[in-house]
């Protein structure tokens, strides 16, 4: 039972499942149980908290299970008209390093992957049921202005100057032969 007070005087209340017909010790327990209830539900959150770590922190290291080490969860994949020009210029302008290239006994790419910084670029020549699609890949550089300046060199035309707007990023665009947009920034603000 605990005390209460009610306008000035003391009432005794009592707990719930104490004083029960049939109750006896087992209601006691129970009561006790509920009181020691509070820092062990306390504890049972901490043990599901640390239990959900346990399980994120474990998706992450499984990782190289599911893809290969050092790839992003997201990659774009490119069907473009002219992918061996495209990877060229990937590696004049981004300074892109080809993984893996997969050639059809015609010489066009299946396949290719290339890395700039530390996103993997996917990319294949447009085919027979896989007809080249305009796409919009945005690219965080370090010198914007630079790296504008030798998509231009590499053919590309411009599709915006290198400006800044609204946000903290100066960003341009060009497009290339294979009908990419590249978006590329470098963040000044």
């Amino acid at each position: 039972m605990a005390a209460s007070s009610r306008k000035g005087r003391r009432t005794k209340t009592r707990k719930a499942g104490a004083g029960k017909a049939g109750a006896g010790k087992a209601g006691a327990k129970k009561s006790a149980a509920a009181r020691k209830g509070r820092p062990s539900a306390r504890k049972a959150a901490r043990a599901r908290v640390a239990t959900s770590r346990k399980r994120r922190s474990a998706g992450r290291q499984a990782t190289a299970a599911h893809k290969p080490t050092g790839y992003t969860t997201v990659a774009p994949y490119l069907i473009v008209a002219g992918a061996s020009a495209t990877i060229d210029f990937l590696k004049q302008v981004f300074d892109a390093t080809e993984l893996r290239r997969f050639p059809d006994p015609s010489g066009k790419v299946m396949h290719a992957e290339l890395r700039i910084e530390d996103t993997v670029v996917m990319l294949g020549d447009a085919g027979e049921g896989w007809p080249s699609a305009p796409a919009h890949v945005h690219v965080y550089v370090s010198d914007v202005d630079a790296t504008y300046q030798r998509a231009l060199d590499a053919g590309a035309t411009s599709v915006q100057q290198p400006v800044q707007k609204q946000d903290e990023d100066k960003r341009g665009g060009v497009k290339d032969s294979g009908g990419t947009t590249w978006w590329i920034a470098t963040r000044v603000g």
